[in-house]
Formats: structure tokens, C-alpha cells, sequence
């Protein structure tokens, strides 16, 4: 894509809380003209329903305009304040083109209709001419790009990178490194998008030797279209056995006398840290496997697991801070009172400030051979003490030569040297050696012949060193006269790049210079698709590709030394054409200077930069490329594509234990548990309260995963209340908090609880109307306090937690104040709770009277919903009434639902209408004439903006299609009102947008006789649909009285769901483990099945004293990868859980066809066909604990609670709803006093947050 023209705005005059609309980009990507626009205002405007404002782009090329009237697509909303959104795009068609031209000019108008009220109308437009880019498609193979061992049986990754916008499949096939012939196909319709993509695989059997891999976008065509392949061989080796091992590995940091990490490039990665070297115990892995390692110095080391302990070796030389004086470094003649700069260098950044100390060191003749002396050491002047310097990594000072800060200011002629250091530190450097300050120094004249070999073309040659730069040009060679004083050492540079010496001493010399190779800097890594983790030691790497230079023979010269910087520099997407948008670009980031010539690599903890003043930062989340340059030139490279920084997610801590007493001198333990998702070693550290007499590091330990839990014991020798505080920190340094009370006395509790005063809130209320709640309260002790508020309804509760240091003394939190509403009539008994997190806590309790409105709530896909009085919001014809409290899924599909109305019974003539709003997917309707068996009559709007009448017959998916009626084109995120007429055989529909008038036709009107009467209904196919009123009429005008709920009759069919988990159960036990994979579009992977065996199976079969390796494989395969699309979606961790569940029910594994079957059913929220009178009778006390009464089990409410307590029965992974669940362990923890840790706990947790039951 590009741009030819200069976009011109006019500035807008801005008005307070008002958008401004404004286009700032046109072009063509992936076949489609696209679109930026911005709200460059400084408000929003909002629609009815609180959703950003609605318009349309109109755009003009061709001689054609597109105002997108036609299309729900083309709608957009009003982005937020001071960000840009891009368009979907427009085709071709639009406009009447068949392809787009090379180029065109585009005039895009945003909010053509002026629906939106802007603070400028006058910056809508923006006409431009836009260049459609023809630049190929390109593949680039990232790794295995040359080097790596594969091991057969191993599992393996591919990674590439692609260049269009749009996402293709391509094909990753293993070819011959020799031959190029494919081997073997890895992956076929891989779907790929732009930037870095990745596929995974098990290596297959092949013969061993050395192979390439080669990524195509052929999967479609068939053709061979654009292809790469990795740009060296790599090798395949033998099978790994199948042998799982454990081994030990010491790393050797050779050369350093720090602390230095060494870790696995494994994706669960293990490691250890220490001074010259550490040991990393039982290192496990299949024998034969190769295991890569690095160290936070650099570079790689590698083991083969085969039992016996092995060295992993790196070298670490470490590089001193030091400081280099540059000039005058000796031999040089420098006359008083002249103008000369000292300079110097610090390659390695010393610590701040940068600031350094200046001496003039008298020089002392030696002591002659074979003779005694008395050598009369004289003192260094003072040039100049802490002088800021202001460049990273060079220094320089301007000085009047001979002058001093001395009384006598200006010393004697004579031989000197420079010392530079850094100020209050001993880093210091002075000349090599001596130069004469001179008040007539000896000069002398020559010529010099610059000559460039290797060079046809003109080239120049100039002086590098002294205070005034002189040189000459030429082809072939140059000739210049040079003065200068006697034994002066003079360094020449050349624009063919190189360094040449001569002494002046009134011979002509020749400057020679080797032409012919050209300066240059490869950088190596990052080189584009990596994800670095910041904190994590990355290796910068690059290649300096110009030849050494050396003295001429027979001479003394000072080399020049060559050092490099490296920058961080922020990626912005490339633009083609004559003018670019302007970007607010950012200038790139100091990583290092002054990096030693003799280094190619740097060991970069990654996110870290420099700024302005030297001092560390952190660089942000984003994309960037990593520049190297040769310090001083602009020999630089920069990374080929960009790579990717993110932030390493933090630990978090699970739960801690502790005892809550303590008498003075007992010995407590306390357990903290943790888990971090980058699967880094962590760190754990406690503040005990008392650290006067003992020393934090006491009190720290280091944990590697799978271990996740440490454990500390303390006594306390002072009697008081104490709060010890559990820190846990990864090695990206983010860390997590918590905190425990304990009472130290003898077991006597000093802590003075706090006593609620007053409660401020009202008696009466409206439904839905939100009112304040205040209280007060008053703690003797001054505590902080926390407060909770349980509103009467099940798993609804507010509150302020804890804080992780809860100190004695600040008083905080006297007052608390919310606000609430109820969305349901009745009386409510509100309990409000204190705490002063010590222990101590107070509780009241007042009741609220809620009524004034006759809506009900109904729940569907456990969404609850209210519906509201048609005149409020959707005037209408006719007398309608609300109703209903249930609705029931037919259970088809997870995303196909018919629901029946349990609460009226059946009718033969009405109306009934809704409001709702699709949100995403395919289809929603409303019906009428339901049976519970199914059959119906449903009106509904689909994804294809028409209207449709469908007939369904049973629980069938694909109803016959009666009737169409093109004539809506609808948008996803508005409310319609859906309208269903049924009259003797006729059956009429229509649909309009929620606040337009209703269309006076019906937009379906057909006549069928198969069903004459039944009950309302609600219609989902794919969807997610949002309902928020339902009614029914008669049609005579009068309401029908809403009858008594009647119970519905089951079905006798039988359930397609339940034989769906019948099937897959057979396939787990019968260990067909592929078939189940084909359906779940997985590969097998052996290295997640060790890791569940590991993490989850022995834990589950620990304390079973008979178990069945069938039983244990279907299992192991079951927490692994799932079963169904449901199970899939849980996670290992939750499929884990449902084992855990069923044990914790039965006292057993399922080793049965028949009790897999059970467990799959738990874990896709279904009843299992066995029961447990003992786990049953156990859900029944804790349901009376939770709800203060007997549980009701002819109440599918208390009946729902009492089984999912029992055995553990899951939410489906689309229906869980994480906010109710944080309020139902909010629930869990003020019941039980605890948080929830074991299944059981969990348990509880789930039935208080889905089941519905209430006090």
C-alpha cells in the first residue's frame, strides 16, 4: 500500500466533551481498501443502550461512491477518545472494478450523514492517491534454520514468517538436504497469518542424517508457489529411548567471580545460580535426549541424558569497568597555552554519576641501570576534579594547555603525563606515556603519499588525530604536505575506510590503505519472529566483517581500538509510495556503548535500556528491531525483521497456612503455596515482624518447579500481635504478597475487635433502583479495617479485602459506603461485616423490602435476564403481559438451543414478541406452538440479513426453511423486537429495529396446519444471544391469565449428548487414543503425557493400594488432551479436577467403561449414572451450613447444590463466568473463615456460584 498525496486536515476548534471524526489513512491491503479513522476530539457520544454512536465512511473512486447504507458491516462506531480504529475493508466491486489499479485517487468522507454531533465538521474528508503495492508474497524459514538435532520421536517446531496481511494455509514438509527431494510431509493447511507463525510436530521415522525443512502456500493451488528452506542443513538422529531418566548437571562459569545462572531453553525450564558454578539436580529427560543450556553470561552449553552426571561448561570472562586515556598518550610536542582536548574512553558503562577527575602527572626519569637513586616523587596538578561528561561512553575535556588549579596555575615545561578517573573511585588511566608541554617546540614539514589500493575510483585521505583535520583526494593516491613537531605521531583515515600511521621527522612516508574491502556489521539475533521475555539474559550476536589493520614494520603505533553500541528501535509498519503517513516515531533506546571490539555478542537482560543520563530503564511492551554500529561510524546492521518483547506474567500465590496462635518461644510452621505460568524457579522470602533479632536472609528459600510449595518455621520471643508477610518473586523479578496473622502470649488473643455504630441505609425500595449503603464502625486498637456486605441473594456480595501488611495503627477504613439494587421483588435480609484482618470482627444484619414491579427474572444459559413492560421501551399494539420463570434447553449442541416456556400452557391463537439482540454467530428466532418434543413453528433473523420462517420436527438441527423474506439487513449489536402472530393455520412474523416504528406488513405470512397449538419458545443456532423482554397477548386484546407453572413431561427419546459421551468413553478405555485426537484436531504429544503422568496421575494413585494400567491410561490420555470439543476447552488443570472430584465421591478412580463414562458426564455438567450415599449425605450437611436449612431435593435449585457438592459436577467451559465465581469464593471464605484449597472446597465453591439455591 502507499500514498502520493500529503494528507491536509483542518485543525479543529475543540469542544468540550464532543468527538472530532476525522480520516487520516487510505490504502489497499490483502485485496481490500481499507480505511483509518480517528476521534481526534475530546468526548464521546453514546447511542440508547450506552454503546459508542453509530456512521458511515462514504468513499468515492472510480467515479463511483459507496456510502456502506447496505451493509451492517460498514457501520462503525465512534472510536474512544484520542485512538484510531481501522475498516474491515471494501472490495473491488464496490466501486465497479473488477482489480484495483496500480493506482487511484480515493475521497473518504467519515459521518457523511452528520448523525454524530462533532466538535469539527469541517476535517471529515480526506482525498488521496493511493498506490497498490505489488511487492511478492514472501516466506522466510526461521528455525530450524542450520545446526539443530532432532531426535527421531522427539517433538519438534517449525516457525516462519509471512508477509501478506491476510491468513492462507501452508504446507511444512522435511526435504533432503543434499538432494532437495521431500522426505516427508509434516504439516498440510497450517494456517498462517502475518509475522511469525509456528507449527508442532512429533519427528517422523526417517533415516538418520541431515535435512532441511521447506515452508510452501501450495496447500490450495497444488501449485509451487512461493516457498523457503531453512538456510543450512540440520541433523536427525536415532530415537530417543523411551527410556525416562534423571541426571545431574554442573555448570562451570569459567572466568567469573559473580553470581551467574544457568537454565534449560526446555519450555519447562530448569536451572540453578552460583559463583563459579552450581549444580542442577535431577535433570529428567529421555535417554539419548539432547538438552541446550545457557547462562546469564552467554552462550550454550549441551548434555545427553543417559544417566551419568555430565559438566555444562560456559565461558564468562568478565569485563572490569575501566577507563582508556586517548590523547595525549605520549611522543606528543604540545606547545603552552594552546588549545588541546584530553580524551578518553569508558567502553564498559561505569556506575553513575559520570563524572571524572583530570591530573597532570610529572614524569620521573628511571633510575639507571646498576645505580642507586633517590627519586623525588612530585605530586600530580589538578586539571579539573568531577567534570560531568555528557557522552555515554566518550570523554573529553577542552584544556589550555600547561594549566592547573594550583596557586601557581601554569607549570613548567616539561614531561607529563594524563591520568583520568573516576571521580571517588580508583578506575582510573593515565598516557601511555610521556609528552612534553613546550613553550618553542621543534616542528618540522614532510609530505605524505596517500595511496588506495584496490580503489579505481576517487578517494580521500585525512588526518584522524591532532586539533586541525587536514587531507587530500585522488585516484590511485593523493600527496600532502603535513607540519607538525618532532617524533609526532600522526593517524590517517581513509573514505574507502582503514587507519594509517606516520612520525613526523622531515622524511616523506606513505599512508597505504587496502581499499578493497569494504566496512561492514552483520547482526545475527535477534534477527526477526523471536519473543523475548523481559528479565530473561538474552545473547545480542553480530558479525564484524571488516578486515584488522596493523602498524607498519619497524614502528610503534597506537592501534585504534574498535568498540560498538547497540539501540533498541521501536517497529513501525513499512509504507511504500511517494509521502508516508507522519507517525509519532520514537527515538530508538540506548541498550549498551562502548561494547570492547573484542566481543561479538552481548548478554542482554532483556528490556533494559539507558536514558539521556546513564541511568537504567525499562523498555515498554512492543515490537522492535536491535541496531549495532560501530562506535563513532555508521557502519551499522540492524535486525532483518522485528521481534517481540512482553512482560513475564507474575507469580501468584495460591494459598498460605499458618497458626493463628502461639505461645512466646513455641516454634510455628507455616506453609506458603505458589504457582508462576513461565515456569521459572522461584524465590521465597518472609518478614516475620520481629526481623531486629532475626535477619531476613534466614528466611529465604529458592523453589524449582514442579515443587510449588515452601515451608518455614519461626518462634517469636516477645509476646504481641504479629502479621508475618510471604513474599514470592520469579527471576524476571515480579513478585507476589501475602500476609498471616498470629497472636503471640500464651494463647491469650490481645487484639480488641472493632464494633459496628451505625448502619445508614434504606427500608423500601423499587426494583432496580440503586441506592447508597454507608457504614461505620470503631476499633480500640486502631486497625486498619475491611469490610463485606452479603445482600441477601445467593453468591452476591461486596467487600474490600484485606491488605497483604495489615499494620496496627492508621485507623484506615472506619467508614465504608456502596451502592446496590435488586432485580427482583421480595424481602431481603442484609448482613454487613467487619474485620480488623487480626482476627477481631463485628456483623449486623437489617432488612430491605423490594417491590413496586411485577418483573420476573428468567434464567437461560445460566444468564439471568428480566423482562421489562412493553410501553416502557418498545411502544406496540395490543395488551401484553410478562411471564415465565424457567426455560429449558433441548441439549442438540453446546450452541443450539429451542427453549420452551414451562410456565404458560399451551395456546392456540396469540401473539408473542421479543426484544433481543444477536451480539455474534449465526441465527435467533422466536416461536410459538412448541411441544416438548420439539416441534414448532420459529421466525427468526440469520446471518445472511434476511428473515426466515422455519418448521421444526423434533430436536432436528436443520429445519425446513418455509418462507424467506429478504428485506433486513441488521446489525449484530443492536436490539430488535422480534413479533410472531399464530391464527387458525396462519402464521405471520415481522422484525424491526428496537425505537423505529413497526412496519404495518408482515414481513412472513404463510399458512400450514401441522400444529395447532403448544407453548412459547425461544430459537439460538451458533450464537450467543442476548434477551431482555419476552410477552404474550391475546388476540382479542385482552392479557391471558398467566396460568401455574405445570411440570414438563421428559422426553423418552434418548439423549444424543449422553450416547456422544457413551462413544468417546468406549474409545478412552479401548485406548484408541488416534481416534479421539482425529476428532479433537490434536497431534499426539509424548512430552505432555510424561508431564500429566508427573504433575497429575501420581498424585491421583499415590494412596491406592490396586490400580489398572488401562485404567491409568485412559486417565493420563484424559487429562492430556480431553475427549470433546467441551473437555478440550477445560484444560488439564480442570480435567485434573474432575478426577479428583470423582474420587473424592466414589473413594476411587474410574477403572470401568461404565465409570469413565460417569466422569466425562461430571465434566461436562451431566449426573452420573452411579451415586454415593456418603458423598450425598456429606453435600447435604455443608448445604445446610451454607444455606441454614435442610436442602429441598424436589427443588432442582437445592437438588442442583446438593450434586454438583457431591461430585463435583463442571460448568461447561463456554457457560463459566469467572466474576460470579470470585464473588462465590468470596462466599466460601466468609462461611468457612478460609479460602478454598482442596476439591471439596471447590466444590462448594462451584454449587454456590451455578446452582441457584438460596437461603
Amino acid at each position: 500500500m502507499g500514498v502520493a498525496l500529503t494528507p491536509t486536515f483542518t485543525s479543529a476548534t475543540t469542544s468540550v466533551n464532543k468527538p472530532d471524526l476525522t480520516i487520516e489513512d487510505s490504502f489497499v491491503e490483502g485485496g481490500l481498501l481499507k480505511f483509518k479513522y480517528c476521534n481526534r476530539g475530546t468526548g464521546m457520544e453514546y447511542n440508547a443502550i450506552g454503546s459508542p454512536a453509530n456512521f458511515y465512511i462514504k468513499a468515492t473512486t472510480n467515479g463511483v461512491s459507496f456510502d456502506g447504507r447496505t451493509n451492517a458491516a460498514y457501520l462503525f462506531g465512534v472510536p474512544n477518545v484520542g485512538q484510531c480504529k481501522i475498516t474491515d475493508g471494501y472490495e473491488p466491486s464496490r466501486y465497479g472494478l473488477t482489480t484495483w489499479p496500480s493506482s487511484m485517487t480515493v475521497i473518504a468522507e467519515a459521518d457523511w450523514q452528520n448523525s454524530i454531533a462533532e466538535s469539527n465538521e469541517s476535517n471529515n474528508t480526506l482525498t488521496k492517491a493511493v498506490i497498490v503495492s505489488t511487492t511478492p508474497s514472501s516466506i522466510i524459514v526461521l528455525s530450524p534454520n542450520g545446526g539443530e538435532q532432532w531426535a527421531i520421536g522427539s517433538g519438534q517446531s517449525v516457525r516462519w514468517s509471512w508477509s501478506e496481511s491476510t491468513s492462507t494455509n501452508h504446507t511444512v514438509r522435511l526435504i533432503s538436504a543434499a538432494t532437495g527431494q521431500i522426505i516427508a510431509n509434516l504439516g498440510l493447511g497450517v494456517d498462517t497469518r502475518l509475522g511469525a507463525s509456528g507449527y508442532s510436530f512429533i519427528v517422523p521415522q526417517v533415516t538418520p542424517g541431515n535435512y532441511k525443512v521447506r515452508v510452501c502456500d501450495d496447500y490450495l493451488s497444488g501449485a509451487s508457489g512461493v516457498c523457503d528452506d531453512s538456510d543450512a542443513p540440520f541433523s536427525i538422529v536415532a530415537n530417543i529411548s523411551s527410556e525416562w531418566i534423571k541426571e545431574q548437571v554442573k555448570c562451570v562459569f569459567n572466568g567469573s567471580n559473580t553470581e551467574q545462572k544457568c537454565y534449560t531453553t526446555l519450555e519447562t525450564q530448569i536451572g540453578c545460580s552460583g559463583v563459579n558454578s552450581c549444580i542442577v539436580d535431577n535433570v529428567p529427560g529421555w535417554r539419548g535426549e539432547t538438552i541446550t543450556w545457557k547462562s546469564s553470561c552467554g552462550g550454550y552449553a549441551y548434555t545427553t541424558i543417559d544417566g551419568q552426571n555430565e559438566y555444562a561448561t560456559f565461558q564468562c570472562s568478565s569485563v572490569q569497568p575501566s577507563i582508556t586515556v586517548l590523547s595525549p598518550n605520549g611522543g606528543e610536542a604540545l606547545q603552552r597555552g594552546e588549545g588541546y582536548s584530553i580524551t578518553w574512553t569508558h567502553p564498559i558503562t561505569l556506575l553513575t554519576p559520570l563524572v571524572f577527575d583530570i591530573s597532570l602527572v610529572p614524569y620521573q626519569a628511571p633510575c639507571p641501570a646498576g645505580q642507586v637513586c633517590t627519586l623525588m616523587i612530585q605530586a600530580p596538578y589538578t586539571i579539573v576534579k568531577n567534570y560531568y561528561n555528557k557522552e555515554s561512553s566518550n570523554g573529553v575535556y577542552p584544556w589550555v594547555i600547561g594549566n592547573v588549579q594550583e596557586a601557581y596555575r601554569i607549570v613548567n615545561d616539561g614531561a607529563y603525563y594524563i591520568q583520568v578517573c573516576q571521580s571517588g573511585t580508583s578506575i582510573c588511566d593515565q598516557s601511555d606515556s610521556y609528552f612534553k608541554i613546550v613553550t618553542s617546540p621543534t616542528t618540522f614539514k614532510e609530505q605524505v603519499k596517500c595511496v588506495f589500493n584496490g580503489s579505481n575510483t576517487e578517494q580521500t585521505c585525512y588526518t584522524a588525530s591532532g586539533e586541525k583535520q587536514i587531507g587530500c583526494s585522488g585516484i590511485n593516491a593523493c600527496i600532502i604536505d603535513v607540519a607538525g613537531y618532532k617524533g609526532e605521531q600522526i593517524t590517517w583515515k581513509s573514505s574507502c575506510g582503514g587507519y594509517a600511521y606516520t612520525t613526523m621527522d622531515g622524511v616523506s612516508e606513505y599512508a597505504d590503505f587496502n581499499c578493497s574491502v569494504t566496512p561492514s556489521i552483520t547482526l545475527l539475533s535477534p534477527n526477526g519472529g523471536e519473543t523475548w521475555i523481559k528479565g530473561t539474559t538474552q545473547a545480542i550476536k553480530w558479525q564484524d566483517n571488516t578486515g584488522t589493520i596493523s602498524c607498519p614494520v619497524g614502528t610503534n603505533c597506537i592501534l585504534p581500538v574498535r568498540y560498538y553500541d547497540l539501540k533498541l528501535v521501536s517497529y513501525y509498519p513499512p509504507c511504500t509510495g511517494q509521502v508516508c503517513p507522519a507517525y509519532p516515531y520514537l527515538a530508538p533506546y540506548t541498550i549498551a556503548t562502548g561494547i570492547s571490539g573484542s566481543l561479538t555478542s552481548y548478554s542482554w537482560s532483556v528490556g533494559k535500556i539507558m536514558n539521556t543520563y546513564g541511568n537504567g530503564e525499562i523498555a515498554p511492551d512492543g515490537s522492535y528491531t536491535v541496531q549495532v554500529c560501530v562506535s563513532g561510524s555508521s557502519t551499522c546492521d540492524s535486525s532483518d525483521s522485528y521481534f517481540k518483547i512482553v512482560s513475564a506474567a507474575g507469580p501468584v500465590i495460591l494459598g498460605v497456612s499458618g497458626p493463628q496462635s502461639l505461645a512466646v518461644g513455641q516454634t510455628g510452621t507455616w506453609s506458603v503455596k505458589a504457582s508462576d505460568s513461565s515456569g521459572s524457579p522461584l524465590t521465597y522470602s518472609v518478614l516475620w515482624g520481629d526481623e531486629i533479632a532475626v535477619p531476613l536472609d534466614a528466611s529465604r528459600q529458592s523453589v524449582t518447579p514442579p515443587q510449588q510449595t515452601a515451608t518455614f518455621t519461626h518462634a517469636y520471643q516477645g509476646a504481641g500481635n504479629y502479621t508475618p508477610t510471604f513474599t514470592v518473586t520469579n527471576q524476571s523479578g515480579a513478585n507476589a504478597q501475602a500476609s498471616l496473622s498470629v497472636v503471640v502470649g500464651g494463647g491469650v488473643a490481645i487484639n480488641t475487635p472493632p464494633k459496628i455504630t451505625s448502619v445508614s441505609a434504606p427500608t423500601n425500595l423499587q426494583v432496580g433502583e440503586y441506592s447508597q449503603f454507608g457504614f461505620a464502625a470503631v476499633d480500640p486498637d486502631r486497625d486498619d479495617l475491611s469490610w463485606a456486605v452479603n445482600w441477601g441473594e445467593t453468591g452476591i456480595s461486596s467487600a474490600v479485602a484485606c491488605p497483604v501488611s495489615p499494620l496496627p495503627g492508621e485507623g484506615k477504613g472506619r467508614g465504608y459506603t456502596t451502592k446496590y439494587a435488586w432485580n427482583t421483588p421480595g424481602t431481603y435480609r442484609v448482613s454487613v461485616y467487619v474485620t480488623d484482618c487480626h482476627g477481631g470482627e463485628d456483623s449486623d444484619a437489617f432488612t430491605v423490602v423490594v417491590g413496586g414491579s411485577e418483573r420476573r427474572t428468567i434464567v437461560w444459559q445460566n444468564l439471568a435476564w428480566t423482562p421489562i413492560d412493553v410501553g416502557a421501551t418498545a411502544p406496540d399494539d395490543g395488551t401484553w403481559y410478562t411471564y415465565g420463570d424457567e426455560l429449558r434447553q433441548d441439549g442438540v449442541t453446546d450452541r443450539h438451543y429451542k427453549v420452551v416456556a414451562n410456565s404458560m400452557t399451551p395456546q392456540t391463537d396469540y401473539e408473542v414478541k421479543t426484544i433481543v439482540r444477536l451480539r455474534d454467530g449465526r441465527q435467533v428466532g422466536l416461536c410459538g406452538r412448541m411441544d416438548d418434543a420439539g416441534n414448532g413453528y420459529c421466525y427468526a433473523i440469520g446471518d445472511y440479513n434476511d428473515t426466515f420462517l422455519a418448521v421444526f420436527q423434533g430436536n432436528d438441527q436443520n429445519p425446513e426453511v418455509a418462507t424467506v423474506s429478504k428485506n433486513l439487513i441488521f446489525d449484530q449489536n443492536a436490539e430488535y423486537i422480534l413479533k410472531l402472530r399464530l391464527t387458525g393455520p396462519r402464521v405471520q412474523g415481522k422484525a424491526y429495529r428496537l425505537g423505529q416504528p413497526e412496519p404495518a406488513e408482515w414481513a412472513i405470512d404463510f399458512e400450514d396446519s401441522r400444529f395447532k397449538s403448544g407453548k412459547v419458545g425461544l430459537y439460538s443456532y451458533g450464537s450467543r444471544p442476548a434477551f431482555s423482554y419476552l410477552a404474550l397477548g391475546a388476540m382479542s386484546g385482552q392479557p391471558i391469565p398467566p396460568p401455574e407453572p405445570t411440570p414438563s413431561p421428559v422426553s423418552s427419546r434418548r439423549d444424543e449428548s449422553v450416547e456422544g459421551i457413551e462413544r468417546r468413553a468406549s474409545l478412552l478405555y479401548d485406548d484408541r487414543l488416534a481416534a479421539i485426537l482425529s476428532e479433537l484436531q490434536l497431534l499426539r504429544n509424548l512430552v505432555q503425557e510424561q508431564q500429566t503422568e508427573i504433575k497429575y496421575l501420581k498424585s491421583l494413585t499415590s494412596d491406592l493400594a490396586v490400580r489398572s494400567s488401562q485404567a491409568e491410561a485412559a486417565i493420563k490420555n484424559f487429562i492430556t488432551y480431553g475427549v470433546d470439543e467441551n473437555t478440550k476447552k477445560l484444560g488439564a488443570g480442570e480435567r485434573a479436577a474432575v478426577m479428583h472430584s470423582y474420587k473424592s465421591a466414589f473413594d476411587k478412580l474410574p477403572e470401568t467403561e461404565e465409570e469413565l463414562t460417569d466422569a466425562i458426564k461430571i465434566a461436562n455438567g451431566r449426573w452420573p449414572s452411579e451415586e454415593s450415599t456418603t458423598a450425598e449425605a456429606r453435600a447435604k450437611t455443608e448445604f445446610k451450613k451454607i444455606y441454614g436449612r435442610n436442602p429441598n431435593l424436589k427443588n432442582q435449585n437445592d437438588d442442583a447444590a446438593v450434586t454438583i457438592m457431591a461430585y463435583g459436577l463442571r460448568q461447561r467451559a463456554e457457560n463459566r463466568n469467572l466474576r460470579s465465581e470470585a464473588q462465590g469464593i468470596i462466599t466460601f471464605k466468609w462461611l468457612y473463615n478460609r479460602i478454598p484449597s482442596s476439591t471439596e472446597d471447590w466444590n462448594i465453591v462451584q454449587a454456590i456460584t451455578y446452582s441457584g439455591a438460596k437461603r
